[in-house]
């Protein structure tokens, strides 16, 4: 439902749910992610907020939460919320990401380099984090290496079309510039 970008329908649909089970961390997922789809962020932040007072583990409720934060472009609040996760979900991959991700956004370019590399000694093949990686040799200026980690991202990515635009802004920024005139 919400791939096809029926948010209103979704919303009308876990307002039901939630009419018949007001603690249904399913259902508020549901709503938390329509409204986000509908751009209420703040208004999909407080249901993140919910569902994690119901289950503060739930993985889903989490990235929807970091989600909001990071649209709502509250960094620091975002990188703050990965740690107090991390404390309850210690090693988990998903949130190890999200803190990368949160380090990269606050321009603290070497701790999500770490981040990266953390993950991939326990995941060589996780694409999110060789793209965070990508990411974060880009900003350093170590080109090369982040074009290694990009073409690494793209090969294992299920979203190849993100990784393959980034990719190809890499490859722009490795090419020699061109003088003109003679």
């Amino acid at each position: 439902m919400l791939e096809k970008k029926q948010y209103e329908e979704a919303l009308r649909i876990s307002n039901q749910a939630l009419e018949i089970d007001p603690d249904s961390v399913s259902g508020l997922m549901l709503k938390g992610y329509a409204l986000g789809g509908l751009e209420k962020y703040e208004e999909a932040l407080d249901i993140s907020n919910k569902a994690l007072g119901i289950d503060p583990k739930n993985i889903d409720a989490l990235v929807l939460k970091f989600r909001a934060l990071r649209t709502l472009r509250r960094r620091q609040e975002w990188f703050d919320e990965c740690l107090k996760a991390l404390e309850i979900n210690p090693g988990n991959i998903v949130l190890l990401i999200q803190k990368g991700n949160a380090l990269l956004s606050l321009g603290r370019l070497e701790e999500a380099l770490d981040v990266s590399n953390q993950v991939l000694e326990a995941e060589p093949r996780n694409s999110d984090a060789w793209t965070l990686k990508g990411h974060a040799l880009r900003r350093l200026n170590r080109r090369e290496e982040a074009l290694d980690a990009s073409n690494r991202a793209w090969r294992l990515s299920r979203r190849k079309p993100v990784i393959k635009a980034f990719l190809k802004t890499m490859k722009k920024l490795l090419m020699p510039v061109k003088k003109s005139g003679k």
